[in-house]
């Protein structure tokens, strides 16, 4: 999942390509792995630390908070504020950093619009800087404004999270088959990726929209760890929901995949059609392919002559970056 939202992203793709070299590059990638890493292990902390806190007094049943999605800002109010300014410090935070995520976006998007949409439809007249400038924040404009109006119609969505990650994960496998299969597999052709990319969309579809109805539905119910409120300190309305659901079987199996995986459905899909339908159709001629657009850890594919050492591989690959970010800009 973390593989394709860095190495497929639009985002970081253009942040990368703003950097003047490759070794800066992977610097900055690395220290974005390492982040990641520190992330995910403060968010299982914080999630352990959650379930010491609630496990006999569970919010959601008590009424406290109405959805799951709550409880991380519902617990840092309940723990830190006796402490001055920290719960503001906190919801400052998480605002801050989702304004900048959906600025980053929005600005990538405009970007990506521009460049193969409007100029295209632009004609041979040249587009001034001005006017790629107007455009482009119209474009931040009205797309900020439509997401910023979503966020009513994503409240009712249930678990937001989960519905977010399972809409990425149906495109994201696709996304990540076409960038990997297409700088280490030489022989594939453009049959094969675009037969994949279709296959992958519909099976990682399947399986999201099909869990999502049978969550819906309540065929399909996992169980969670064992809550109680016995321990509440407070008053509340009694409901006849149930704090333990043992799964339901029957679901489909297929449905039954966690969302979590949808990219790795995608992927795996995207990978095993597109060589069908290569060796089917005919792969390649390595010897007409360049490689210089390709990985330089897959140079020994081509024949002798036309391999190109590491180094200027390297060099070669900087130079198409810089040369896509030009066109870019």
């Amino acid at each position: 999942m973390w593989l394709s939202h860095i190495a497929a992203n639009q985002a970081i793709l253009q942040r990368c390509l703003a950097l003047p070299t490759v070794g800066k590059a992977r610097r900055a990638l690395i220290s974005l792995s390492i982040g990641i890493s520190l992330f995910v292990v403060f968010s299982v902390y914080s999630g352990l630390v959650i379930y010491a806190k609630y496990h006999d007094c569970d919010p959601v049943y008590s009424q406290a908070i109405r959805k799951v999605d709550q409880i991380l800002p519902y617990t840092v109010m309940d723990l830190a504020n006796s402490v001055p300014g920290f719960p503001g410090i906190f919801i400052a935070g998480v605002f801050s950093a989702a304004l900048s995520s959906m600025s980053t976006m929005l600005n990538s998007m405009s970007g990506v619009i521009l460049q193969d949409f409007i100029r295209p439809l632009w004609g041979q007249r040249p587009l001034s800087e001005l006017a790629a400038s107007t455009i482009m924040k119209t474009i931040v404009v009205l797309i900020g404004s439509l997401c910023v109006a979503m966020t009513l119609i994503v409240d009712r969505l249930g678990a937001i999270i989960q519905v977010s990650r399972t809409l990425s994960g149906i495109t994201a496998g696709a996304s990540l088959g076409i960038f990997v299969l297409g700088m280490t597999v030489p022989w594939l052709n453009a049959k094969g990726v675009l037969y994949g990319g279709i296959a992958s969309l519909f099976s990682a579809g399947f399986v999201a929209f099909g869990s999502q109805h049978a969550l819906r539905s309540g065929t399909l119910r996992f169980a969670n760890r064992p809550l109680s409120v016995d321990g509440c300190l407070y008053d509340f309305p009694a409901t006849n929901a149930t704090l333990n659901h043992e799964a339901v079987e029957e679901a489909f199996w297929v449905f039954r995949i966690s969302y979590l995986y949808l990219t790795v459905v995608g992927f795996v899909t995207m990978a095993v059609v597109a060589t069908i339908v290569t060796w089917i159709t005919g792969p390649n001629d390595l010897s007409k392919m360049n490689p210089d657009l390709f990985s330089p850890y897959v140079q020994f594919l081509f024949p002798k002559k036309q391999q190109i050492p590491t180094d200027e591989a390297n060099g070669v690959e900087l130079k198409l970056l810089q040369k896509a970010a030009e066109a870019g800009e």
